[in-house]
């Protein structure tokens, strides 16, 4: 979990803890269950032997004798079994996180400290119960879990600290946010690559944020000049309309990011997330002639296949894409896509020949 702060659940402390109550239990079997000659204190034994030789001593001393010495056994074996049961039920709880069966990981987690809560030593237990009230949406909740969590565990501070940053992250962030982030990419080493990337999610939102501002203030410009002949009016209407489609660019590349890193997700199910919602595109081509006046011209084709690869020539000769130039290609053929899909919708239905 410490390489990946992504991945919801610590499975390698659980491997860790079940191997160390592994081994005590190969220890408490070798001898049986039970107090061994050599495992009475030495006291017990030497007051034993005395009193069986001199005939002093009575079944009941033997009984209360061999009751003293059994009874650490006892409470050993009791509190192995506990311990044992604590690490399957952390399993179980494990995998129906994993599973993401979040309302049943949630119960069994909350169970596993009401019942086992002093085994609990690492905080296990209670960072995943708040790991699966952050994936069920149970945000107010989940934030004071995880306060919780860094209070009663100071070894989970960063860990927390990486959460409590993807909960704001859910929302708009603001300069206050984006200025602790700023210093904590300044300060740490450790989880750099982590805390750039909340960075960044953070500066594309508040871009998002901005752009709305402006495309607001420029709408107020408009509407209190009065003069509809002014010479920049029309330049500023136009202003909006570019600002309302480069933020709906962005607005598609954060949803496409989000959906990759919230809410908590594990690393396989953030390298199998796919881009549902983008447009299916199929048998496209489109081509056209290029050039400045003057100048030669350039006929270029581009088509995509069937698994969204983009081809494209110049004269009839293929042009060498790399992967950046192919995904901007795609993208903009998406939005010009939605663009025409959004003008057919809105004329109104023609009437088929009588």
């Amino acid at each position: 979990m410490s390489s990946d702060p992504y991945q919801a659940i610590h499975l390698s402390v659980v491997l860790t803890r079940l191997a160390g109550l592994l081994a005590r239990t190969a220890v408490f079997a070798a001898i049986g269950g039970v107090v061994m000659p050599a495992m009475v204190p030495a006291g017990l034994a030497c007051r034993n032997a005395v009193a069986a030789e001199d005939g002093a001593a009575s079944e009941g001393e033997v009984a209360r004798t061999e009751a003293a010495t059994a009874a650490p056994a006892d409470s050993d074996s009791e509190s192995l079994d506990r311990e044992m049961a604590f690490v399957e039920k952390s399993i179980e709880a494990t995998d129906l996180f994993n599973e993401r069966k979040l309302p049943e990981a949630l119960a069994a987690f909350e169970a596993l400290l009401r019942d086992y809560g002093d085994l609990d030593e690492d905080g296990y237990a209670s960072m995943s119960l708040a790991d699966c009230l952050f994936g069920m949406g149970r945000l107010s909740e989940a934030r004071a879990a995880y306060q919780a969590v860094m209070q009663n565990h100071p070894g989970l501070v960063k860990m927390v600290q990486h959460r409590l940053r993807e909960l704001e992250l859910l929302g708009e962030p603001d300069e206050n946010f984006i200025a602790e982030l700023r210093a904590a990419v300044a300060s740490e080493t450790e989880s750099a690559y982590t805390l750039q990337l909340q960075l960044g999610r953070a500066l594309q939102k508040r871009a998002m944020g901005l752009l709305s501002e402006a495309m607001t203030a420029f709408r107020s410009a408009v509407a209190t000049e009065p003069d509809l002949a002014h010479p920049t009016r029309r330049l500023v209407t136009n202003q909006i309309e570019i600002l309302a489609e480069i933020q709906e660019d962005l607005s598609a590349l954060l949803d496409r990011l989000e959906r990759h890193w919230t809410p908590i997700k594990t690393l396989e199910e953030i390298a199998a997330a796919n881009d549902e919602s983008a447009p299916q595109i199929e048998g496209y081509r489109a081509e056209w002639t290029a050039g400045r006046s003057g100048s030669s011209t350039v006929h270029v084709e581009v088509t995509l296949d069937d698994q969204g690869n983009v081809k494209a020539t110049a004269n009839h000769r293929p042009i060498r894409l790399n992967e950046t130039q192919s995904l901007i290609i795609r993208r903009h053929q998406e939005r010009i896509n939605a663009i025409l899909l959004e003008a057919m919708q809105a004329e109104p239905a023609e009437t088929p020949a009588q």
